[in-house]
């Protein structure tokens, strides 16, 4: 810092006003006087309490707060109280080099990937991202469940859940109360045969209707094959009499579009149309 002579000078002179020292001594006194005040200024005590981060002040001195502190044998920046109204900016970063990472992974961490997205990275790859105000999984990338229920992109517009050759159930609830009493839908897959059934226990409805219902002159098709209902028990002997007439193969002329009901071990053709 520069330090203009005749200034020191008249310091000097006001500062020997009421001495017998020389004018000499008395410019020396002032001199070191300026460079004290200047090395104050540019540094002096620490402020705050120990740990506390210094800052310029606005008086010029150091300043620390106990809000904000850095522990150095844990290299933890601890922020409290106010401060945590105060924003932290971080730099763009990208998939390899994530805004926020991890001193023992610098490739996993979350970063800016455009306007109004926040990406997520594992190993230098962008697994999700919030857009807005969906949150986004990329492709390859599954939902997972203990390792055993995982739902996952097969194609576009395609959800799968799946899990190599282990057969999975969905499930949709009508009435949830706990495990032991319920009321429920169940798609699920068994050896040779697919399945929709109608569940429940405990306090949920011994009987429960399955029912496909279509929409105004909609239909329920079955594009290919045969649909067989099977009965529990023997008809009724009226149910029974008015199958006697019908024939135990398919409908001449027309051998795709039948019924087959299994009558307690009897199998039965009906025309469907």
């Amino acid at each position: 810092m520069a330090i203009d002579a005749n200034t020191l000078l008249n310091e000097a002179r006001c500062m020997g006003c009421n001495s017998e020292a020389s004018q000499s001594t008395m410019m020396l006194l002032a001199l070191l006087q300026r460079i004290a005040e200047a090395g104050a200024a540019a540094g002096g005590s620490p402020g705050g309490p120990l740990n506390a981060v210094q800052f310029n002040s606005p008086l010029g001195t150091f300043g620390g707060s106990a809000d904000l502190t850095f522990d150095d044998a844990t290299n933890l920046l601890t922020m409290a109280g106010a401060l945590n109204t105060t924003a932290v900016l971080l730099g763009n970063g990208a998939a390899g080099t994530p805004s926020l990472a991890f001193a023992s992974d610098t490739t996993t961490g979350i970063y800016r990937v455009g306007a109004s997205r926040i990406g997520f990275a594992t190993g230098g790859t962008l697994v999700g991202e919030f857009n807005n105000l969906t949150f986004e999984l990329k492709a390859n990338v599954q939902l997972n469940w203990n390792a055993d229920l995982k739902l996952e992109r097969d194609a576009a517009n395609v959800l799968g859940q799946r899990n190599g050759a282990t057969a999975q159930t969905l499930r949709v609830y009508r009435t949830f109360t706990n495990a032991a009493n319920y009321e429920r839908l169940a798609l699920q897959t068994a050896a040779g045969q697919m399945i929709v059934a109608s569940e429940s226990a405990g306090t949920g409805a011994a009987n429960l209707d399955l029912t496909l219902v279509s929409k105004g002159t909609g239909q329920v098709a079955v594009p290919g094959g045969a649909v067989l209902l099977k009965t529990s028990a023997a008809l009724t002997d009226t149910a029974a009499a008015a199958l006697a007439t019908i024939t135990n193969s398919p409908v001449a002329g027309n051998p795709t579009k039948w019924f087959q009901i299994n009558d307690n071990g009897t199998l039965r053709s009906i025309p469907a149309w």
